[in-house]
């Protein structure tokens, strides 16, 4: 349903149709010819794991966090489908049709429906390693960080040349 874009055409071509057609199949036979999607966060992260052809929900939201950030830092991170090589070399084809269509703004916005519908407690292994992902994200941007002069040089005394010896 995404892939299509936000347009009326697409809006009713995408949902109104099969919308009327299941409706009309469930009422002539009984049952309907296709499974629902969930309603809320849980739908929309189903919707998305069709769409970018995953293997496990858990998968979504590090796809979703790279499709809501600019295309040239997003390329250079790893990509999330276990490949080991980055974005740019692997999923960089449909992650850029997404974002263009969509807009950035657009899969911030879900990064922060799906974030805050993630269980959390002990039983709950997705935010752990949404956290763990989050934390690798950050101590590799710092690590490309370049020092600053007071990182690099130390601090100057006030006391007098011969104090200092």
């Amino acid at each position: 349903m995404l892939a299509e874009g936000l347009s009326l055409v697409g809006f009713v071509e995408r949902c109104v149709i099969p919308y009327l057609y299941r409706y009309s199949h469930l009422k002539m036979y009984g049952e309907a010819p296709f499974e629902d999607l969930e309603h809320g966060p849980s739908g929309i992260a189903e919707d998305l794991r069709l769409l970018l052809g995953l293997r496990l929900e858990s998968e979504v939201l590090p796809f979703v966090r790279l499709l809501g950030m600019r295309k040239r830092h997003a390329n250079k991170e790893r990509c999330p489908c276990g490949s080991g090589s980055r974005l740019g070399r692997c999923h960089h084809r449909l992650a850029n049709r997404l974002r263009s269509r969509l807009g950035r703004y657009w899969f911030r916005v879900v990064e922060q429906q799906l974030v805050s519908s993630v269980p959390s407690g002990k039983a709950s292994g997705v935010r752990v390693r949404l956290t763990e992902w989050a934390e690798e994200r950050v101590s590799r941007s710092r690590s490309r960080e370049i020092p600053t002069v007071d990182q690099s040089m130390s601090p100057l005394s006030l006391q007098p040349a011969e104090a200092n010896k």
